[in-house]
């Protein structure tokens, strides 16, 4: 194993089992015909208050590792923790004024985009959270 702070060592032949056949969405942000077979998510969370958590930033990226979407969200309580030291969350970047998304308008952008289907393949730590954090659940996909 390991010692902390090393990295193991990487196999690039693996990088060939995640190879993608499937058709890119354009990054310009218009829907394309298909949606990409597999995305991966990832959302940024603060907290409101002591246990109560709000999505600060969402990420999509391609299974070609192109990033399709990757911007703040603003949040509406105060903040209590912006937990910068795992999201790199500050508060200046989830103002309207620093270009924030409302989360109304990224989850609106999920759905234009065709992100979210029943056939979408997603990946990711803690979707369920991210899910969560945008006001969805997989029952919402379904219908998309």
């Amino acid at each position: 194993m390991a010692s902390p702070g090393s990295m193991l060592p990487f196999d690039e032949s693996v990088l060939d089992l995640y190879q993608c056949d499937c058709q890119i969405p354009s990054i310009e942000g218009n829907r394309s015909p298909q949606p990409p077979c597999s995305i991966a998510i990832d959302g940024e969370m603060v907290f409101v208050g002591v246990e109560e958590r709000r999505l600060a930033r969402f990420s999509v990226v391609n299974c070609q590792g192109e990033t399709l979407f990757n911007e703040y969200v603003q949040v509406e309580e105060p903040v209590t923790d912006y937990c910068t030291h795992i999201s790199s969350i500050e508060p200046e970047h989830i103002t309207p004024s620093s270009g924030a998304w409302k989360i109304d308008a990224v989850r609106d952008e999920i759905i234009r985009r065709g992100w979210f289907t029943r056939s979408s393949k997603i990946i990711g730590h803690s979707i369920q959270n991210d899910l969560d954090g945008l006001g969805m659940q997989p029952d919402d996909m379904s219908k998309v």
